[in-house]
């Protein structure tokens, strides 16, 4: 019998991202971290029993909800002051402040069935694809119809969006490997919802050692929880 993909991709991302932890921190490690993902994402759908259903400018995916850890957010933040121009900096920030207005109150279970149009896309295309988080990164579909009726019927918790299960396991694997080694090394890997975040990331200078203090990085952006 075949072992899961699962304990494979955590043993190995655990491995790399403690060595890349204790060298480079928290910021550049989640930066090599996600090429690792892509490659481990890569090679489950090369063995995968047939296509996905994404593609450039499908965009249904980008409406969800987004969660990410704080090095995740200072990695966004850090691409949008050197990659965008003023005016599309003010115009990103506009959009993740109404973002986080909107979903402020929202419980946990509303947060994960609410579509907000994520502040990044643009022209149907992830304005960070370089940086996204580990969430987009590891979403795949085999049926795009079923893709639009989640944001066309707000994400109702019974509707479900096909996947490949060895897909989605090594993809699981990566991410929990990288938290793992995330949590032995005392960074901080809190899940924030992103848009809030980011508004708080770019209104504070930048400290890196923070991630490393075993506290939360962001004061006011809403807490989502963290990894299991």
């Amino acid at each position: 019998m075949n072992e899961s993909p699962y304990p494979r991709s955590v043993r190995a991302e655990a491995a790399a991202a403690a060595a890349d932890l204790q060298s480079v921190g928290p910021v550049q490690a989640v930066l090599r971290f996600y090429r690792r993902h892509d490659a481990v994402i890569e090679a489950a759908l090369a063995d995968s029993p047939g296509p996905v259903a994404c593609r450039d400018g499908c965009a249904h995916c980008c409406q969800y909800k987004i969660e990410a850890s704080a090095a995740e957010v200072l990695a966004i933040r850090r691409y949008v002051l050197s990659e965008f121009s003023a005016e599309r900096r003010a115009e990103v920030l506009a959009r993740a402040e109404r973002n986080a207005a909107e979903a402020a109150d929202l419980s946990h279970l509303e947060q994960l069935i609410t579509n907000q149009v994520c502040p990044f896309l643009h022209e149907r295309s992830c304005s960070i694809y370089p940086v996204r988080p580990i969430n987009c990164r590891s979403f795949h579909s085999t049926d795009v119809a079923a893709c639009r009726r989640s944001v066309e019927e707000l994400r109702e918790p019974t509707l479900q969006v096909p996947y490949f299960a060895d897909v989605f396991d090594a993809a699981r694997g990566s991410r929990d490997g990288f938290t793992q080694a995330g949590r032995t090394a005392g960074a901080e890997v809190t899940m924030y919802d992103l848009a809030s975040a980011f508004v708080e990331a770019m209104q504070q200078a930048e400290d890196d050692t923070a991630l490393q203090a075993r506290r939360p990085m962001f004061a006011r952006a809403k807490v989502i929880g963290a990894p299991a």
